[in-house]
Formats: structure tokens, C-alpha cells, sequence
């Protein structure tokens, strides 16, 4: 994926990284960016922070102080790529960074790509997920789907 920091050694790696959007639009087209919404076995899920996190902005000028230009987040992958291991090897440039902040490919929308050491300051609480087969759910992601042409597989 766009930002995956991993060292491509095709071995097993301790490096992990996950992508949310910021709001449910961005989820969704990020989540789905196949052009297909298929609500079987994915969840929607609301993650809390329990501490602060370091992000690196990547919108507009804030990409050109991290060295970069905001098309890095729409741009080709491999360069991504690079630049997303470079500012997680070098945290005496940003500091240790949780992951990145970046316009969304799909809409330009706010998301993260959280690397792996984020992951004890992610917590979800009780009640902040559901299947997507959820009527209440699929009613939102129906609506976003439609907003941003993408088509739904009806549940089974």
C-alpha cells in the first residue's frame, strides 16, 4: 500500500502499518478503493487514542518541510514507500514518528497511516464497531458508496 514502511526483504518483518480514515467517507473509500463495497465479513470499527500522537502533516506546504510535495500521497507507491521508511529510520529529523497524516488519493479527504509502535495508544472501546451487514451501518456506507461511485455487493 502507499505508505507501507517495510524493508522488502521478503522475509516476515516486525513492521506493520494501518490505514483509517478520519471520517467515514474517507474509511470507506480507502477501505474499498477497488470500486467494490462487499459488506459480508468487514467491520466498521472506531478507534480511540490514549495518548498523543506524532503525526507527519503531508497536506499541501506542510509536505514540502517534510522534503516532499503533497502528490507524494497520490503519486507512485514505491516513492511513497521510500519516503515513508526514511522518516520512520530517521526520528532525529521529525522525531519517533506513530505514522503520517495525508489527503486521502480517493477524495483528498484527512487520513493516517499509523505505524506498528502506535499500537498501544490504540484502544477500542466497548460498542464502537459493528458489521458492516448492520442496517444502521449499511445505510452510511451505502450513502458514501453512491457519493463517490463505488458499488455495493448486497449482503447475502
Amino acid at each position: 500500500m502507499r505508505f507501507d514502511h517495510h524493508r522488502g526483504t521478503g522475509r516476515r518483518e516486525r513492521r506493520g502499518i494501518w490505514y483509517a480514515g478520519l471520517s467515514l467517507d474517507v474509511a470507506v473509500v480507502e477501505a474499498f478503493d477497488v470500486g467494490v463495497v462487499e459488506p459480508v465479513t468487514e467491520r466498521l470499527a472506531r478507534l480511540r487514542t490514549t495518548r498523543d500522537l506524532l503525526l507527519l502533516d503531508l497536506h499541501g506546504r506542510a509536505a514540502m518541510r517534510a522534503g516532499t510535495v503533497a502528490a507524494i500521497s497520490a503519486g507512485d507507491h514505491a516513492l511513497a514507500q521510500a519516503w515513508s521508511r526514511y522518516w520512520y529510520e530517521h526520528p532525529e529529523t521529525f522525531g519517533t514518528l506513530d505514522g503520517l497524516y495525508y489527503p486521502s488519493a480517493h477524495n483528498g479527504q484527512p487520513a493516517v497511516a499509523l505505524y506498528e509502535r502506535a499500537r498501544p495508544a490504540l484502544t477500542l472501546p466497548r460498542g464502537h464497531e459493528a458489521p458492516l451487514t448492520d442496517p444502521a451501518v449499511l445505510t452510511e456506507v451505502r450513502r458514501v458508496a453512491l457519493a463517490h461511485g463505488l458499488l455495493v455487493v448486497p449482503p447475502a
